[in-house]
């Protein structure tokens, strides 16, 4: 019985090796360029997710704080969010 179970356990691992490497994600594994320059233009020390309106029917935002004066594109005073 522990024969076949060792039998089995390496039959499982051997089609998981030849499966696993088409199962990646549909995403590239990079960065793509939206609408402005990605990212700030310095340091990032802290994130956060926030609801503006609580319970409404806005979708949260990212908030970003540090030490920074672009956003993107658009200028920002060391805190920025994103909506998207």
């Amino acid at each position: 019985m522990v024969r076949g179970l060792d039998t089995l356990r390496l039959l499982i691992v051997a089609v998981l090796l030849v499966v696993a490497p088409h199962l990646a994600a549909q995403c590239a594994n990079a960065w793509i360029d939206g609408a402005g320059t990605p990212g700030v233009d310095g340091t990032v020390s802290a994130t956060a997710t926030w609801d503006p309106d609580g319970a409404g029917p806005a979708t949260p935002v990212l908030v970003v704080a540090g030490e920074f004066t672009l956003a993107g594109s658009v200028l920002a005073n060391n805190i920025a969010t994103w909506d998207q």
